[in-house]
């Protein structure tokens, strides 16, 4: 299991590490492209362009057999650098050098995990929804400049995400043990009409 594991964790980090450290370069634009689930009303105003929902399927042999099921994913976490005033005041910047460090406003992402649990698909006639409910929050790291005095923060914020997962199973074959075991996510978050590179 722990292979498949590596695996799942490559695939969902793919379009996040891999991305060049310019943000000036053209694909850097729409960091977010790989396997994205965006609210329903987006999609749909961009013509499904990006999808609101995903699915997978699988195919489960067994007299009884027993899946665990878990949605892993990242949320997009936006870093923005502020700076402190010799005032006491706080500026949001675009970036600030402390010492020999520099910090950039920039998108992050931090990775969520929603565990559904252990089924049993002998017994999973009925379709099983879970809700994703994640509210909004930030937190501040502070940057202590080189005297000691605090020189900026780094504010990351992340918008409230709502969502929902559905299982379902079907035998298709009773004698021989064989289960198509469906997972579908769906992104059921409002929208506020803004566009996927603000």
């Amino acid at each position: 299991m722990d292979q498949v594991q590596k695996i799942a964790t490559t695939v969902l980090y793919e379009g996040y590490l891999l991305w060049p450290y310019r943000r000036s370069a053209l694909k850097n634009r729409q960091r977010w492209t790989f396997g994205g689930g965006y609210p329903r009303a987006f999609s749909e105003a961009n013509r499904d362009s990006d999808p609101w929902r995903m699915q997978t399927q699988c195919l489960v042999t067994g007299s009884a057999p027993v899946v665990s099921i878990s949605v892993r994913f990242l949320h997009v976490v936006e870093r923005q650098v502020v700076r402190a005033n010799p005032d006491g005041s706080l500026t949001d910047v675009d970036e600030l050098r402390v010492g020999d460090e520099r910090y950039l406003t920039w998108a992050e992402a931090t990775e969520r995990t929603i565990d559904v649990g252990r089924i049993c698909l002998a017994h999973g006639a009925e379709p099983l929804s879970i809700s994703i409910v994640i509210d909004a929050g930030h937190t501040d790291e502070r940057l202590p400049g080189p005297g000691g005095a605090v020189a900026g923060v780094l504010r990351r914020s992340w918008q409230a995400l709502r969502g929902e997962i559905v299982v379902r199973v079907e035998q298709l074959q009773a004698r021989d043990g064989l289960f198509r075991l469906t997972v579908l996510i769906t992104n059921t978050a409002a929208w506020d009409g803004e566009d996927r590179e603000t």
